[in-house]
């Protein structure tokens, strides 16, 4: 009505012409802006000089590992989104999620789940974002694993979840860090090396001599299985399936530069269990002013080579220690106020400058 002909933000005209339907020569529109904007020319004579506001899914939501009865979120990042809604999956089509019990924030960017049951395993969810113009944005489909047990194999498979073993994370410590109370951790076959300084377990480091797999309270690790196939516990033999935890980082066979302590275990330990690994190459060399702290506990770097107890008294089964050293007390394994169960474990070839070489 009022002769104006311009595109507004959320027109279907926008990026929908044809480029090559352009007369040769024109390079902009009827008042002189640029014909082509973004990638595709507009149908009429004028061409929209903005992006148009749809919604945009920037950052997709990822496979969500919980332990049963624990908690989970997904979450996505989006340009343009003003409306959010989270669907779920349970094997007969999306449906849109309603807060409540289980579910929380199912109209926001982030899903929150709560209280996890068995009966959730596999259950794939997706968030549909809406925004001032069409068309909306759907993000990638995910799932939600839900398992006491996590699954590590060197290097890794799959997804890196470590939700199965086709799915196993290469990162033990991390596994580690994520388990839940009463859960297991199953380990395949090769050599594992701390990934992660042990008073700072949220980052990687590689060649960080303060690296060490540090134990959680009430979680169990199992070494030993098969590195091919799907495991289970029969099929567990830590005597041919060799399970390293090796504290040889930095330039290998290069004693100088390897972990201070290869495993520790500080504070409470309750339930927790190391069972079936080959512990070595600690090298507990540290000056005399040299510690960590873990767990609010005092470790000095020339006790415990290959493992350190402090405060803390786990159970430790069918391990080998071995090649471990330490400049003041304990080569193989140190305990500092600490009364750990150890039955059928090989100690060799450790070595102390002061007491308990082993």
């Amino acid at each position: 009505a009022s002769n104006n002909y311009r595109l507004q933000p959320c027109s279907p005209a926008i990026n929908v012409g044809s480029n090559a339907a352009i007369p040769v020569g024109i390079s902009t529109d009827i008042i002189g802006n640029s014909r082509i904007h973004e990638t595709t020319v507009d149908m009429g004579a004028y061409e929209y000089q903005s992006s148009k506001p749809v919604p945009n899914i920037t950052t997709e939501p990822i496979n969500t590992l919980t332990c049963l009865g624990g908690t989970a979120s997904f979450s996505i990042t989006a340009s343009n989104a003003t409306t959010y809604r989270w669907q779920v999956n349970t094997g007969s089509g999306f449906v849109n999620i309603n807060n409540g019990a289980t579910y929380s924030t199912a109209a926001s960017n982030t899903l929150n789940i709560n209280s996890a049951t068995t009966a959730m395993n596999n259950y794939t969810y997706r968030v549909v974002t809406t925004g001032n113009c069409q068309p909306n944005d759907t993000s990638s489909i995910v799932s939600l694993s839900v398992t006491n047990i996590r699954y590590v194999k060197q290097g890794g498979a799959g997804n890196l979840s470590g939700s199965s073993w086709s799915n196993a994370s290469g990162d033990l410590q991390l596994m580690i860090n994520q388990s839940c109370p009463n859960s297991e951790i199953w380990v395949a076959t090769g050599t594992y090396k701390p990934n992660r300084p042990a008073n700072n377990l949220s980052i990687i480091d590689v060649n960080n001599r303060d690296n060490a797999f540090v134990l959680k309270a009430d979680v169990k690790i199992y070494g030993g299985f098969p590195s091919t196939g799907n495991p289970d516990m029969t099929q567990r033999d830590w005597n041919t399936n060799i399970t390293t935890l090796s504290g040889d980082i930095g330039t290998v066979n290069d004693s100088t530069d390897n972990c201070y302590h290869v495993v520790i275990s500080s504070s409470e330990a309750g339930t927790a269990e190391l069972n079936g690994f080959t512990i070595t190459k600690g090298n507990a060399n540290g000056n005399s002013n040299s510690y960590l702290v873990v767990n609010g506990n005092l470790l000095y770097n020339n006790d415990g080579g290959g493992m350190f107890n402090f405060s803390s008294s786990p159970t430790i089964s069918n391990c080998t220690f071995t090649k471990n050293t330490a400049d003041s007390d304990g080569g193989g394994m140190f305990n500092f106020s600490s009364f750990p169960t150890i039955s059928q474990c090989t100690f060799t070839e450790n070595t102390s400058s002061n007491r308990g070489g082993g």
